[in-house]
């Protein structure tokens, strides 16, 4: 798959919220996952060394495990390890 302008932008994202926004776009754009199954998903669900992620089932689908895009692995560790926390103060 091709990779979308919003990752390959030289341009970096501006604050928190853009930075996050950033790894749930890509959740939705290549991995397909809902907005239900976004509101489901726990930092436990990722396993970012194998480049997976894990999406329980829900009243629509079967769980399913799906490969990350390497652009996303950093995205989504920058936002777990540092950007997360800051958030939820």
């Amino acid at each position: 798959m091709q990779n979308l302008k919003i990752f390959t932008n030289p341009t970096k994202p501006n604050d928190n919220r853009d930075k996050r926004n950033k790894a749930i776009l890509g959740l939705l754009v290549y991995q397909g996952v809902t907005t239900e199954e976004l509101h489901q998903l726990e930092p436990e669900h990722l396993k970012l060394k194998q480049g997976k992620i894990q999406i329980s089932e829900n009243r629509r689908r079967n769980s399913r495990t799906l490969d990350l895009q390497p652009c996303q692995i950093l995205e989504i560790h920058e936002y777990i390890g540092k950007i997360r926390p800051k958030i939820n103060k």
